[in-house]
């Protein structure tokens, strides 16, 4: 059976997070090419609390999810999930972003939970946890760390500098996490 140039890419994607990482290329392929790629409009509705589950799965690649319960008074907003879409333009001594003050002044509201690989949004969280993938060769393991402060601020370095952690790298960690009017 051909498969396509875009299965490989859905299969590349969904292979970096779990419990996808944990399949076989052919399981990955196999999954890509019984999916769908779908895009969704801002405001549109993806599922309803309370219907028959569908027989789909739902992988944000980016943007935002919001879970709202439809109340008398309307909508009560009760989370956010997504994936924040940072330029690649964004320099290492950009404190603040569109999306890192947007979610910071979400998170006023509601519970917000980001996944990123951006110093800038993970700098206006009020928690830091480290995800962190492990292999023997057989085993592969995914682990979660909350950090405290001092780790929290070294590990932001390394998203800004990479494996070779500088004083540099240090300091404008230090930088980000400095509290600002958002």
């Amino acid at each position: 059976m051909c498969t396509s140039t875009i299965n490989y890419r859905v299969a590349d994607f969904l292979k970096c997070f779990p419990p996808f990482e944990f399949l076989e290329e052919a399981e990955l392929l196999d999954l890509a090419r019984h999916g769908r790629v779908k895009l969704h409009q801002r405001g549109e509705a993806l599922f309803w609390e309370g219907r028959e589950p569908g027989p789909c799965v739902f992988v944000i690649k980016q943007g935002t999810v919001r879970l709202v319960n439809d109340t008398d008074e309307g909508e009560e907003l009760r989370g956010i999930v997504g994936v924040p879409v940072i330029s690649s333009a964004l320099g290492a001594s950009s404190v603040e972003t569109p999306t890192s003050t947007r979610l910071a002044r979400r998170s006023t509201t509601a519970q917000v939970l980001v996944v990123t690989h951006s110093p800038q949004v993970a700098a206006r969280g009020n928690r830091h946890m480290l995800i962190a993938k492990s292999s023997d060769g057989t085993v592969t393991r995914t682990g979660v760390t909350p950090l405290d402060a001092d780790d929290r601020r070294e590990e932001i370095a390394r998203m800004l500098s990479g494996a070779q952690i500088t004083d540099e790298a240090r300091a404008q960690a230090q930088r980000l996490l400095e509290p600002s009017l958002l």
